[in-house]
Formats: C-alpha cells, structure tokens, sequence
C-alpha cells in the first residue's frame, strides 16, 4: 500500500447505539459460546510492534477464523493496538515507531494489516506512561492514522481512563475519534491492596460520563460507557483478579451481588442499570471483555442486552424477573430476566428451587421428592 498525502475522507458516521466488545487473543478459545450478535463492535486485542519492527497480533493469533465467523453477523471487527500494562522496553518500541522518522511506515504496517484481514478500523488502546512518553507524537499520530482509516472509509476509536485525560492530548485529537471508549473500572485494584472495595461503581460510571461529556465537552452520542466482566479479589491470602465466570462458579446466586467476601465485582442488576444510564447520558456500551463471562442464563451480556432492549425505562426502574416455568407462583433464580415491567411467564420472586415441579416451591415441606430440592433444607423420606 502506497501512503500518498492526497486523501478523501469517504468514512460515514455511525450513529447508532454501540454496544462495544473486546476480545483478546487468549480468548479465542471460546468464540463459539460468545453471542457476538449482541454486540456491534468488537475489538480483537491487541495488535503491537515487535522489536524486529514488525507489526503482528499478539502470539501472532489466527484472527481469519475469527473474522470469517463473525463477519456473518453484520458485525464491525476493528483491531485494538496496544494494550494496558507495558514494560518499559515494551513502551519504548513504541516510542520509537511512533516517531517522526518511523511514523509513516508504523501507519503503512497497520493499514497494511488491516486491510488483510479486512477489518473495519482501528481502535488506539495506547494508555497510561506511554501516552505521556509520546508527548505530541501522540496527537500526529491519531491525526495522521484517521486521515489513512477515514480515506478507506474505516473508523478510528480510542480507549481512554475513567475521569483523567493526559495533559499532552489536544482537544482536537480526542473530537477526531469516532467514539471513545471509557475504561470505568480498575478504580483500585490487587496492584493497590491497601484500598479495597468496589472498583467499578455506577457512582464512578455517573461521575465518568461528566467528565469526558460536561468536562471535557466531547458529545455523549461519541462517549462509550465501559464495564468489567471481572472483580478483583483484596484477601490478602490471594490478591488476585477473577472473571465473573469464576465468581459465582460456587454458588450461581452470587450473580446478583457486587461483593462476595473481598471480592468486587459487577453482577447482573449493576450492568443491567448501567446499560440505562448509558441509554440516557452516553452513546453506548463497553464490555471488557466477552470471555470473561459466564456462559448460561446468568451471562451478564445477556442482562446487558435485555437491558438495552427493555428501552429507557422510566427513572432508570429497569427491574430482573424471574422465568416461572411451572406456573407456580415463584420464579427460577437460574433464568432471569431485564425488563421495564413484568413479562408474561416471569415472577418478582426469585425463591423457585425447583422450576420444573410446581408442588415443589418454599414452605412445601412433606414433597417426596427424590433430589432433595424442595426448598426446606431438609433430607425428605
């Protein structure tokens, strides 16, 4: 691909609702219990430089199964450069291509890439240190790379903290994304065992959306609110980060909460009233990332696309129902469901132990029941 200075910007806004995911390379494993058609974007994480100078996906990834899977579904595929976490060696590669002398070549490599694997853009996950490091390399480099993108009528997007921007991006550069993605969560962390709690809250989602729409005066149909499909564990026996999966593999009821002992996390009923307040103040969702998930009914993305679905319900009054399958008045804690008002064949209660059988319900005590489920915690004869 030749890099000419003559380009036509042909790329066409996007106006609708995104409902953003980010799927990592080590990830790929379970593309086929992910629903990919609940979200619109998703982002494979993380393309890089290597320090041949080469640009490749990370473990150099088989994507065209992953592409040729999801392009079925109408669904945009960008590719997420960089990521969180860098050594410095890692950060001073990418420094030194993003420099004056290598920054069109760095460019013609993604373009290159992309253009391969027929993706529809490129997502700037440059973060922390680094984007400081860049100085205003930074600011030519999202410049020069929408022009490239924009001319191939691809779209450009970025990921970018919760409530801080680095003083060295204009405010030109942040309007020059098609969307930003927000990264509200990591408030605190294992890397910070000192302050446990919630690092996620829907107090910190409220104070973000401010931020980057009334602070920073970026428009709110181009802010992307971003929630985590993981929690951080503070015991200090075992200070580590776990997938929502993980988090209630013991007891599925966990799923509701947002603290389990010094685990935090968000559970069903926080994304659920986050994708509101998205509906409401921002132009979009965010998920990282799809894999993290729990693939069942008590998946999150399915509560985060029922939410969406149900609409702006009034005051943000989106409320989890429970599939009553045996008609008994009680529904199944196992199958909820997001919605504004109660749907047909769904229960506010959530005690049904036994959905299947409705003489099998709380208070039924003297059912013979052979696998012991009738809600009585006692062993029947």
């Amino acid at each position: 691909m030749e890099i000419t200075e003559d380009l036509i910007d042909i790329y066409q806004v996007d106006t609708s609702f995104k409902r953003v995911g980010y799927l990592p390379q080590y990830r790929f494993y379970l593309a086929d219990k992910i629903e990919f058609k609940k979200v619109n974007y998703l982002m494979l994480a993380f393309g890089n430089f290597n320090k041949d100078g080469s640009f490749s996906f990370n473990g150099n990834a088989d994507i065209q199964s992953i592409v040729s899977k999801i392009k079925e579904s109408n669904i945009k595929i960008m590719l997420s450069i960089g990521g969180g976490g860098f050594s410095d060696e890692k950060e001073n590669i990418w420094v030194d291509h993003l420099s004056e002398k290598k920054r069109t070549g760095s460019i013609k490599a993604m373009m290159d890439y992309i253009e391969k694997y027929n993706l529809d853009g490129i997502d700037v996950d440059l973060e922390g240190a680094l984007i400081s490091k860049l100085g205003s390399n930074y600011n030519t480099f999202v410049s020069e790379l929408k022009d490239h993108l924009h001319a191939k009528g691809k779209a450009i997007t970025a990921a970018l903290p919760s409530t801080r921007s680095r003083n060295n991006i204009t405010q030109e550069t942040l309007e020059s994304f098609d969307f930003i993605n927000v990264m509200i969560y990591d408030e605190t962390g294992p890397w910070n065992p000192s302050k446990p709690g919630q690092h996620s809250s829907y107090n910190l989602a409220e104070r973000s959306l401010n931020f980057w729409v009334n602070t920073k005066g970026i428009r709110k149909e181009k802010i992307i609110l971003g929630m985590p499909f993981y929690g951080h564990n503070f015991d200090p026996s075992n200070i580590e980060s776990l997938t929502f999966s993980d988090i209630i593999k013991e007891k599925p009821e966990y799923a509701y909460l947002n603290q389990k002992d010094e685990i935090y996390y968000n559970g069903i009923h926080m994304v659920a009233h986050k994708s509101q307040l998205a509906l409401k103040k921002a132009g979009g969702i965010m998920i990282w990332e799809l894999g993290q998930d729990d693939f069942s009914a008590l998946s999150l993305l399915k509560s985060v696309d029922q939410s969406l679905v149900a609409g702006d319900c009034v005051n943000d009054s989106v409320g989890t129902y429970y599939l009553d399958n045996d008609q008994d008045g009680f529904g199944d804690i196992y199958n909820p469901f997001q919605a504004c008002n109660q749907p047909s064949g769904y229960e506010i209660s959530s005690s049904d132990c036994n959905d299947s059988n409705a003489a099998i319900y709380p208070g039924a005590t003297e059912i013979i029941d052979n696998a012991d489920n009738d809600c009585d915690g006692d062993i029947d004869e």
